[in-house]
């Protein structure tokens, strides 16, 4: 299998350039798992957006199947490792992207230039503003 993906992506216009990350499979918390069938389900997975290192904006990260929304009990860890992550990258403006596994630990699923990202279900509003009064 690998081998065919390996054919494919080298003979792509668009990614035969970009360099292959294979990773270890973690099974995520699910949050939708019938609304589509030919997906992977939807997992307990959130978007946080960092300006200069501080929180201006989060949300869940799938805004379609089941409204799903960050419990309480998980938005201090989860705040927390996504701080530990814009800490880390240390750039101006920094999309996170966090879930919580089956077995219940947070990891970071990926980070990304904040202009570059979707806002997924993240309040854009209120996310601007908070950009604008940093830079007050």
């Amino acid at each position: 299998m690998y081998l065919q993906l390996q054919q494919l992506w080298e003979t792509d216009t668009i990614l035969h350039w970009q360099e292959v990350a294979i990773r270890e499979y973690v099974p995520l918390k699910a949050v939708d798992t019938s609304s589509f069938p030919d997906m992977v389900p939807l997992s307990y997975e959130f978007r946080l957006f960092f300006w200069r290192r501080q929180l201006v904006g989060w949300g869940p990260y799938w805004t379609i199947g089941k409204h799903y929304r960050l419990d309480a009990a998980d938005r201090e860890v989860a705040f927390t490792l996504g701080q530990h992550a814009a800490d880390r990258v240390n750039v101006p403006f920094l999309a996170v992207d966090l879930a919580k596994t089956e077995k219940g630990e947070w990891i970071v699923i990926e980070v990304n230039d904040g202009q570059e990202s979707g806002y997924a279900g993240v309040d854009v509003r209120r996310m601007w503003e908070s950009i604008l009064e940093i830079e007050k």
